[in-house]
């Protein structure tokens, strides 16, 4: 495959950048939540691993794969844990607001297919 000539990578990369500042806030840091008794009896939550997704339509439903929505393997590394509690068919949604800020949690969505 020959490379593109220094113009057509110039405008290329430009192009590119469009793209990246259109797709950039549908893309999502998506993780599962886990309930977590402390010493004093409350419960925190706490959000564990991590996968991202993507938001496909104005009802805001984010299309993702199947690892991250699968808690299984998180259950299993849990199970001697009876402080711990996994939160199945729930996702915490990370978006970022800001490219030179780290996204933030901002919504709790439901899991409504898996396969």
């Amino acid at each position: 495959m020959a490379a593109l000539p220094l113009a057509h990578r110039r405008q290329a990369a430009a192009s590119d950048q469009g793209v990246v500042d259109r797709v950039c806030p549908a893309v999502v840091q998506l993780r599962p939540i886990a309930e977590i008794t402390v010493a004093d009896g409350k419960t925190e939550v706490r959000f564990l691993g991590w996968g991202s997704g993507t938001i496909v339509d104005s009802q805001g439903y984010i299309l993702t794969n199947h690892h991250v929505t699968d808690v299984t393997d998180l259950e299993a590394q849990v199970k001697d844990r009876p402080d711990v509690k996994i939160i199945e068919g729930k996702l915490a949604v990370f978006i970022t607001t800001d490219t030179d800020s780290p996204p933030v949690p901002t919504y709790v969505a439901d899991v409504v297919a898996d396969d």
